[in-house]
């Protein structure tokens, strides 16, 4: 990995002789990051997506002596969690946004709560693909081991029976002091049993040369709760590459919606891991130009009478691209699953192009699953039609669009309205 290699041969001779994040597999984690931790698009996972400049960008990142003064002050402000070029500064050991929820670091953490640490990510098996062959691939989760490394990482947790129903906001600053930055946020959330969170999380990023990597794994205790929606801010210049795992409890309930626009790639890893856990995870994937906006999304049910469903709208511009791969794997024992993935993309131009890739992987019998994906152009009749009641076409089509994505359920108004106003931008 020539872009980071100083930063990883410092990090081999000081760290590893010292309890540096004892938690980690640090020969583990460097044999896999290797020469070349970019994935490539050989890897089915990053087929759709475009890493050239990733593997060729010189990409600068803070060394492990600058972590602490990077760290920047007001961090909280009305209920909202600024991270600040993937930096958080925490006064006390523990910091309470609202009564209920508790923000610290990783280390910190893990000190007061041991058992997290068989439970977060510590080595590259963690997220390892096994095979239907029997093989176990590691490829595409590279990006991972970085957020590990170069992040000290913030958890948030939410205490049991805590029903926090005012939005907590995360909002993530992206600015620059030097040339080609990479970050590498890196977020813990923890549900505890029968909690309830409301979460947005927002990408504020200066559209420069950059790569935004982060990480985020989620714990939902049994009962738990969760409403996240996540919004990524214009990224024409800029790279942003995301992981997000979600590991799901006993009665546990996940509602998750993301807005992807170009230059993005979206891994999203959902684990129901007991019985009537319940995960819907819904996407629109925007690009334009001549840009890439790319989601993965895998679903492992592994237990019985758990319930999924994906359901994807993508748009096309230009000469862009858009796709979506989701993947279904249902184990050994998990009966009476229901899952689902649906997608439906519409093309802008006759340039644009978009693909959509179910996939299903069966292993029991007694389930229910299904998949389906439609293509389809704007409805020139239509157009023509609104023409004549005096609506020009650019907003006749931005209508139409509106329309298209009206069955992606969001429950908060503003965040529908936060989400328009990203989409306005296309029809400036």
């Amino acid at each position: 990995m020539p872009y980071l290699k100083k930063y990883i041969d410092n990090f081999k001779k000081e760290i590893l002789s010292t309890k540096f994040k004892p938690w980690l597999d640090l020969k583990a984690i460097y044999a896999h990051i290797g020469d070349d931790s970019v994935p490539s698009r050989k890897i089915e996972e990053w087929k759709f997506f475009n890493t050239l400049t990733l593997a060729k960008t010189n990409w600068s990142i803070d060394d492990p002596d600058t972590f602490k003064s990077r760290e920047l002050p007001n961090a909280f402000k009305l209920n909202t969690l600024n991270i600040n070029n993937g930096f958080l500064n925490i006064d006390a050991d523990v910091v309470n946004v609202e009564r209920g929820i508790q923000v610290s670091n990783i280390e910190d953490y893990l000190q007061k709560n041991p058992n997290l640490k068989n439970k977060i990510y510590s080595s590259p098996e963690k997220y390892a693909d096994n095979k239907i062959s029997g093989k176990t691939d590691n490829k595409a989760t590279k990006l991972m081991s970085l957020n590990s490394l170069f992040s000290k990482g913030i958890v948030i947790e939410i205490g049991e029976n805590i029903k926090i129903t005012k939005q907590l906001s995360i909002k993530n600053i992206i600015g620059y002091a030097r040339d080609n930055p990479m970050y590498n946020p890196y977020v813990i959330i923890v549900c505890k049993k029968n909690s309830t969170l409301n979460l947005l999380e927002i990408f504020d990023i200066e559209d420069r040369t950059s790569w935004v990597n982060s990480f985020f794994e989620v714990f939902l205790e049994e009962g738990s709760k969760l409403d996240f929606v996540r919004i990524n801010s214009s990224t024409i210049k800029s790279l942003k590459t995301s992981s997000t795992n979600f590991h799901q409890d006993k009665n546990s309930s996940l509602s998750f919606i993301v807005l992807n626009k170009e230059n993005t790639k979206d891994d999203i890893r959902v684990y129901l891991n007991e019985e009537n856990a319940k995960a819907k995870i819904n996407g629109i994937i925007v690009s334009s130009r001549k840009q890439d906006s790319n989601i993965f999304c895998r679903i492992e049910h592994n237990y019985k009478n758990t319930k999924s469903d994906q359901k994807w709208k993508l748009l096309s511009f230009d000469r862009s691209r858009t796709s979506v791969y989701g993947k279904i794997r249902v184990e050994k024992g998990a009966k009476k699953t229901e899952a689902n993935f649906s997608s439906k993309s519409l093309i802008l131009s006759d340039n644009a192009s978009s693909n959509s890739k179910p996939e299903l992987e069966i292993l029991e019998d007694d389930v229910k699953c299904s998949h389906g994906a439609s293509f389809g152009e704007i409805d020139k009749d239509k157009i023509f039609f609104m023409g004549s009641r005096g609506i020009e076409r650019n907003e006749a089509i931005k209508l139409l669009v509106y329309a298209f994505f009206e069955d992606i359920e969001i429950t908060e108004e503003n965040k529908t309205v936060l989400i328009k106003k990203e989409l306005d931008k296309y029809f400036i």
